[in-house]
C-alpha cells in the first residue's frame, strides 16, 4: 500500500509537471526559437536537457519522501522543499535557455548568422546601444571590411577561432541598407539539386514559389553554432525571409 501511495502521490506531481513543461515549450519554441532556429541553435538539446532533470527529479524527490503515516504539516513541508528545488533548477534552466536563444538573423558578407547573447555578450551589445527583442530574432545587416584589406585579414584571423564580424554589435547596420548586396549573394533555388532536398521540402519551395509575383524565390545559406545545414528563403526583393528549408 506504501508503494501505492508513493506512485500515485509521484504520478500527480509528474503530470503536474509535464503540464507546465509543455506550456514553458510552447513559448520557448514558438517565440525565442521558432523552427529551425532551434536546431541552429541548439535551443532543442539545452531544453532537452531541462525537460529530463525537472520532469524526472521532482516526481522521484516525491517518491523518496512521500509517506501517508506523516502529519500534513510533514508532508506540506517535504512538497515545499521539493517544489523550491524544482522551481530553483528550472530558473536556471530557462535563464541558460535564455541567454542562448537566438536574438538577431545577422546578414554577413554571403550568409546569414544566428547570433545569440552568448555570442555577442551582454556588454557590447549594451555598448552598441542594441536593444533585444523578447519576441524573437531581429534581421540586420553586417558592415563587412573590403577583402585584401588588413581589417579583412583581421576578421578572416578571428573567424578562424570562432569571432565573426556579425558578432560584433558596432559592426550591425540597418537589414535594409543591405539588401542590394543580400540580392546578390541570393541564388534561385533550381539551382540546388534534388538529391539536396527531399520530397517534402521540394514542394514546400514551390509552394511558397506560387506566392510570389515572379513565381520564383530564392536562398541564402544560414549558419548556427550547431553547424546543421539550412537555406533561408527570400522573395526576389530580398527585403524578407519567408521559410527556411534544410539541405543535404
Amino acid at each position: 500500500m506504501q508503494i501505492k501511495a508513493r506512485l500515485s502521490a509521484a504520478g500527480i506531481h509528474f503530470l503536474l509537471g509535464v503540464f507546465l513543461l509543455l506550456f514553458l515549450a510552447g513559448f520557448v519554441f514558438g517565440v525565442w526559437y521558432p523552427p529551425p532556429l532551434h536546431d541552429l541553435a541548439g535551443g532543442w538539446s539545452v531544453f532537452l536537457i531541462l525537460l529530463m532533470v525537472d520532469a524526472v527529479t521532482g516526481p522521484l524527490l516525491t517518491f523518496i519522501v512521500y509517506n501517508a503515516k506523516k502529519s500534513v504539516k510533514e508532508l506540506y513541508r517535504d512538497i515545499a522543499i521539493i517544489v523550491l528545488i524544482q522551481v530553483s533548477a528550472l530558473i536556471y534552466g530557462m535563464t541558460v535557455v535564455y541567454q542562448a536563444r537566438p536574438i538577431f538573423l545577422a546578414f554577413e558578407g554571403d550568409r546569414f548568422r544566428v547570433i545569440s547573447m552568448a555570442d555577442v555578450g551582454r556588454d557590447r551589445l549594451t555598448t552598441a546601444a542594441r536593444e533585444v527583442s523578447l519576441l524573437g530574432p531581429t534581421l540586420v545587416g553586417t558592415r563587412m571590411h573590403s577583402p585584401g584589406s588588413v581589417d579583412f585579414s583581421l576578421d578572416v584571423e578571428k573567424a578562424a577561432t570562432g569571432d565573426y564580424p556579425s558578432f560584433d554589435p558596432s559592426r550591425w547596420v540597418d537589414y535594409q541598407s543591405m539588401v542590394d548586396s543580400v540580392k546578390q549573394a541570393m541564388r534561385p533555388v533550381e539551382y540546388l539539386s534534388h538529391a539536396q532536398l527531399n520530397h517534402q521540402d521540394i514542394a514546400s519551395l514551390e509552394f511558397m514559389a506560387q506566392k510570389m509575383p515572379e513565381n520564383r524565390v530564392y536562398y541564402v545559406p544560414i549558419v548556427g553554432r550547431s553547424g546543421s545545414a539550412w537555406i533561408a528563403i527570400l522573395p526576389a526583393d530580398g527585403n524578407s525571409i519567408i521559410g527556411y528549408v534544410p539541405i543535404q
